[in-house]
């Protein structure tokens, strides 16, 4: 069996840099810390989205148990046309955060905040993720006629799996994830 390399300088400071962008937190560090062989090697879900497929035909692909009736085509208008692959990942912050400060963070780290069809077309391929989980898409909004600006989460429990909405003002604890794509 070969002796594995040590770790570079190099590969060191990026583990730093990627500590103090939020994009390793403390409990990803400290399970790899405890059990490397435990942590997944990758983290990245590969979906093709159909932009050509209308919004309602996205929603009841997923087999949702619940949907808010405030999503919907006249609401959140699908953006863009065609099929196009996508690698989605899921992004973890090691504190509260509100919505505002999760899209500064995900822009200074790499990344774009996921649309409300590659949320859906994660939800139907990869289900179990939101009973774990909430999980916020930041890149579609919809603003109620009260003014309040709402974004697409999925979340889940053993009775079902919802899609609901989420306001982005609210403090966003360490529990929720960020369906992001790497720019």
């Amino acid at each position: 069996m070969c002796k594995p390399e040590k770790a570079t300088v190099d590969q060191v400071c990026e583990v730093a840099a990627q500590i103090k962008s939020g994009r390793i937190n403390r409990w990803n560090l400290q399970a790899f810390i405890l059990d490397p062989d435990s942590v997944l090697r990758s983290q990245i879900y590969e979906v093709v989205v159909d932009y050509d497929q209308p919004l309602a035909k996205m929603i009841e692909a997923c087999k949702l148990d619940w949907v808010n009736e405030d999503i919907t085509e006249e609401h959140f208008p699908i953006q863009g046309n065609g099929h196009k692959k996508v690698k989605l990942e899921l992004y973890q912050f090691d504190k509260t955060i509100t919505g505002d400060q999760a899209l500064k963070r995900l822009d200074e780290a790499g990344y774009r905040p996921a649309t409300i069809e590659e949320l859906l077309v994660f939800g139907k391929k990869y289900p179990d993720k939101q009973r774990q989980f909430p999980i916020i898409a930041l890149a579609s909004s919809w603003c109620n006629p009260g003014g309040h600006l709402y974004v697409p989460s999925l979340y889940g429990d053993a009775a079902g799996r919802y899609l609901s909405l989420s306001w982005p003002g609210l403090d966003f604890d360490p529990h929720y994830r960020f369906l992001v794509v790497g720019k």
